[in-house]
């Protein structure tokens, strides 16, 4: 039976959609990655010290304010509280507490090139603990030298509880989680990264806080100091490698550019001369790539990290792979349209 042009011109459009929608599935397959071990260490170790954190929040009366079902709600705070400096999402603090992001920070340092020899810095909002917990995790496992800095305002849902600051998580896991990592330099956090935007009640908070640890805080005259002073702070030290989790204003300065900022790994930004960039872009234009740990939903989407409903955790077989090309699959699919273009041709 012969078959007009228009049909198999029609056929062959069909096919080649078929093949091009259906190329990454039948071209590529999931490769376990070598550090498949690692990451997962990095993972229990996070758990570890989640249940570390919320059995100490149990034990001291301070309770997460908010109905959820995840299995680490202790980890969050409560909506407002005289130490909150902004609106959080709730569902975004959620997530956070996936240990799973552990594992994907290891990732990222590892994809950045890095390794036990680099030096990494840190610089970490209360607004985001279980992010914080995950990362200082990941480091541990990865055993190379962190310098970590910390802002303890916390937005919405954070570490923001009297009692149970940033501070106090940090602490507990050093004394009872033999945590070896420890802030090097804490701000109040908030607007201007001084406490400008938090209530003179929280400002007392965060000050008798780290009065009874004994640790000093570095109060910025206003925003450029402040991320004049880190940038200074994070290139003297010589590190290779920046990792921000959540919003510090300093980190992420206050230029249009700030709001496009994209999670993950970021080698380059886009040009920007205002002169209040943030650390971030700083640290990007002198050729220090940043693991960006903020507007999370992505890189969950993208690693298949899910929300922890229940108490329900996946160990993404995407994020714990790298896709690899079948060669011949993906010829046998050239090969498959060639054909099918010489046979419209052959028979026109």
């Amino acid at each position: 039976m012969s078959v007009n042009r228009n049909t198999r011109l029609a056929l062959v459009a069909l096919m080649a959609l078929a093949a091009v929608l259906s190329f990454d599935v039948i071209a590529y397959h999931q490769v376990e990655r070598t550090d498949r071990n690692a990451m997962l260490q990095a993972t229990e170790l996070a758990r570890d010290w989640f249940e570390l954190v919320c059995e100490e929040k149990q034990q001291r009366g301070i309770v997460a304010e908010i109905r959820t079902g995840i299995e680490f709600r202790e980890l969050l705070g409560a909506e407002f509280t005289p130490v909150t400096t902004t609106l959080g999402s709730l569902e975004a603090k959620e997530l956070s507490t996936n240990p799973a992001f552990a594992a994907l920070v290891l990732r990222l340092i590892h994809e950045a090139g890095l390794d036990s020899t680099a030096r990494i810095g840190v610089t970490l909002s209360g607004s985001f603990p279980a992010l914080g917990i995950a990362t200082l995790a990941a480091l541990d496992v990865l055993g190379t030298e962190v310098i970590l800095t910390s802002s303890l305002g916390a937005s919405s849902y954070g570490a923001n509880q009297p009692g149970a600051l940033w501070i106090d998580y940090e602490q507990w896991l050093v004394t009872a989680g033999e945590l070896s990592i420890e802030s090097r330099l804490l701000t109040r956090g908030g607007e201007a990264d001084n406490g400008k935007s938090i209530y003179t009640e929280g400002i007392e908070i965060i000050d008798s806080t780290l009065v009874e640890y004994g640790i000093d805080s570095y109060l910025p005259a206003n925003l450029q100091e402040s991320i004049d002073y880190k940038y200074r702070f994070f290139t003297s030290n010589e590190i290779d490698l920046l990792i921000n989790i959540g919003g510090n204003q300093a980190s992420l300065g206050s230029c249009n550019h700030s709001l496009v900022i994209p999670p993950g790994l970021i080698r380059e930004l886009p040009d920007c001369e205002h002169v209040s960039q943030g650390l971030i872009y700083r640290l990007v234009n002198a050729d220090i790539p940043v693991i960006q740990l903020l507007n999370i939903r992505d890189l969950a989407l993208n690693y298949r990290i899910t929300h922890p409903n229940n108490g329900v955790m996946n160990k993404s077989g995407v994020l714990f792979s790298n896709q690899q090309l079948r060669p011949l699959v993906a010829f046998g699919l050239l090969i498959f349209l060639l054909g099918s273009v010489w046979w419209v041709k052959t028979n026109t």
